[in-house]
């Protein structure tokens, strides 16, 4: 059932094959479990010896680079403009961009909004038309 729920959540060991976390019966019944996310980010899994007190189990050291990967899986690779379709970009921006006259009134949150609106529109139109 365990190995079953494993798989199905996509885990796998992180300490490297053949580590013995309990001596005495030469076993590795104490276990590190993560899945590809936490795999690319490993620095450290292994046995901590300077950690040691006594105990009839090794204990365990796992240390993960935590800061975010401009690059992983949750994030989407740079545009390449080189291959942007700049005519169709043009047009889409002109039809995304708001109505300015929508935003006379002065204060702070018409700002905000109409800065938020404008970085939307480029947004839309660059994901429209680039690579």
């Amino acid at each position: 059932m365990l190995l079953d729920t494993m798989l199905q959540a996509g885990l796998k060991p992180m300490l490297p094959a053949g580590t013995v976390t309990f001596p005495k019966a030469k076993t590795a019944i104490d276990l590190v479990w993560g899945n590809d996310y936490v795999e690319q980010r490993i620095i450290k899994c292994r046995i901590a010896h300077s950690c040691d007190h006594g105990s009839d189990h090794y204990p365990l050291e796992t240390i993960l680079n935590l800061q975010p990967c401009p690059y992983g899986p949750e994030t989407r690779q740079p545009y390449n403009y080189n291959k942007t379709d700049w005519k169709a970009f043009q047009q889409k921006l002109e039809d995304y961009l708001p109505d300015l006259s929508l935003y006379m009134e002065p204060s702070a949150e018409t700002v905000d909004r109409l800065a938020s609106d404008i970085t939307e529109a480029i947004k839309r139109a660059t994901v429209e038309t680039t690579v």
